[in-house]
């Protein structure tokens, strides 16, 4: 069986890649709107709460961060401040580094009211173990701002072919790949249907649970029984460019008039231990204290005991439910504090 339905041939058929973007651009349009439903957990978090931005979904506290933070619940937190604030999870799969929180808060802002807060979270790992924009390979590095626009506009010409770029350009599929998943539901949906075994019926009704519980708890989403890739590697420094990156997040918050508060995520104690061990957390500290003391709008919440029982882990990184629980009810104490 082919791995595509068909590929033009562009130098026999010149009007092949006016055809083929016109398919690619109707699936868009038509299609795939309603189809996110059958992709994964992560996909369908991403695709739900980027229409409830372009909806001018807004709220009076927000949380970004990739999905560790999406374990965060808020509509706990909404309930803990008796509704006075409304606050959502806009926290999504795949946002890899500090630029991600940056241009997640720009699309944000562009749709909706300015928050009066944000509480942001990035691993330890996002700002040790940052890249610049250029990789090397000569095409532009999935992280940068340029190489989000190329390479969504490449996933959307590649939501139904696969087409056989040669050469310099023999990557861009790949890197297509990396980019946010909404503009790649091709590849999830087949990916879910392998998975799943072609059962239709159980795909959908998977799709509506996740949905249905972001609706209860204010878009939370837990990954119970998802498959993850163990992190063993752990740098030593802290990257100029992941700091840069991440100054310019607070930066954007400061000048539309937004608190923020910025927490690190439970980690399983042992890699936690090594962490502390190496010095990660003092270092990413003491750069946090600096930009408490440039903006005053900024402030870095130390939670305690960040080290957590693998029993509170519904896979490497992911908090289960009860992780969850603990982890909300600790971090609306320290916000509860802070307004005192």
């Amino acid at each position: 069986m082919p791995k595509s339905l068909f590929i033009f041939n562009f130098k026999r058929m010149p009007g092949g890649f006016i055809v083929f973007l016109a398919l690619a651009l109707l699936l868009e349009i038509f299609i795939f709107p309603k189809a996110y439903v059958l992709t994964n957990r992560s996909t369908i978090g991403f695709v739900y709460k980027s229409m409830l931005i372009k909806n001018h979904h807004s709220a009076d506290i927000i949380i970004l961060g990739r999905s560790r933070a999406e374990a965060i619940d808020a509509n706990k937190f909404e309930t803990a401040l008796k509704h006075e604030l409304r606050v959502y999870n806009y926290a999504v799969a795949n946002l890899w580094t500090p630029l991600h929180l940056y241009l997640e808060l720009k699309k944000y802002l562009s749709s909706c009211n300015a928050p009066k807060l944000i509480i942001a979270s990035q691993p330890p790992e996002a700002f040790m173990n940052g890249v610049d924009n250029n990789d090397g390979d000569g095409l532009p590095n999935p992280n940068s701002e340029k190489a989000n626009v190329f390479c969504r506009f490449i996933s959307i010409t590649s939501l139904l072919f696969d087409v056989p770029y040669r050469g310099k350009y023999a990557l861009l599929p790949k890197y297509a790949d990396l980019m946010i998943p909404s503009y790649n539901y091709r590849y999830f949906i087949k990916k879910g249907f392998l998975d799943s075994n072609f059962y239709i019926r159980n795909h959908i009704d998977n799709g509506k649970k996740v949905l249905n519980h972001m609706r209860l708890t204010n878009g939370q989403l837990l990954y119970e029984g998802a498959q993850e890739v163990a992190e063993t590697d752990l740098a030593k420094h802290i990257s100029s460019r992941a700091m840069i990156d991440f100054e310019r997040f607070v930066e954007l918050a400061n000048k539309n008039g937004i608190r923020t508060v910025f927490i690190f995520m439970p980690i399983r104690r042992d890699r936690y231990n090594r962490m502390i061990e190496l010095g990660v957390f003092d270092a990413i500290e003491e750069q946090m204290r600096r930009l408490e003391s440039k903006y005053s709008s900024f402030k870095y919440y130390k939670i305690k005991d960040l080290g957590y029982d693998e029993r509170y882990f519904a896979g490497w990184s992911h908090l289960n439910k009860e992780g969850a629980d603990i982890f909300t009810g600790k971090l609306i104490e320290y916000y509860l504090a802070d307004m005192r």
